[in-house]
């Protein structure tokens, strides 16, 4: 818990490595599976070159909570795999998050990146990433869900790739 919560402060920083952030997510998982008799299984295939790369702040970990408590434990069996993968595509980093979990029906997934307070999947954790990696790399850049009803669900997030230090 410790270790979750000085990840995520981060010595106030607003941006941090991928590899941080993956830090964070595995500290989060660790809490849940805790909490849920370890149900949740999480695979971690990021490449080492983009490891390095600064990106704001908590942008996995929400998507990996909503992948929890939205995906995985609505299913009948409460247990799941969360499979965060990366890759350079031309010059954009893709970082995916896929679960195994409940899905998510078709007229919902279309709102769930607006303000559509009528949505039951709106929460502000999402649209806030969404919204800060457009602000802080371009309008091209965000969040982007795919999703099959009890197939499961696939985050991608689209940033610009970019040397590091």
């Amino acid at each position: 818990l410790s270790r979750f919560y000085k990840l995520s402060l981060s010595k106030g920083r607003d941006t941090v490595t991928i590899e941080n952030e993956l830090e964070h997510v595995k500290a989060y998982v660790q809490i849940q599976n805790v909490r849920y008799n370890d149900g949740i299984s999480l695979t971690i295939d990021v490449p080492e070159e983009i490891l390095p790369m600064e990106v704001p702040k908590i942008i996995l970990q929400p998507i990996v909570e909503n992948a929890i408590i939205h995906g995985i434990l609505e299913t009948y069996r409460e247990k799941g795999t969360i499979v965060i993968s990366g890759r350079i595509q031309d010059d954009t980093v893709i970082l995916e998050v896929k679960d195994d979990g409940a899905g998510i029906e078709a007229d919902k997934l279309t709102r769930l990146l607006t303000h559509d307070s009528s949505n039951e999947y709106h929460g502000y954790g999402i649209i806030n990433i969404h919204n800060r990696i457009k602000l802080f790399f371009g309008q091209e850049y965000g969040l982007t869900y795919r999703s099959k009803p009890k197939q499961g669900t696939i985050v991608s997030i689209r940033i610009p790739l970019k040397e590091t230090d």
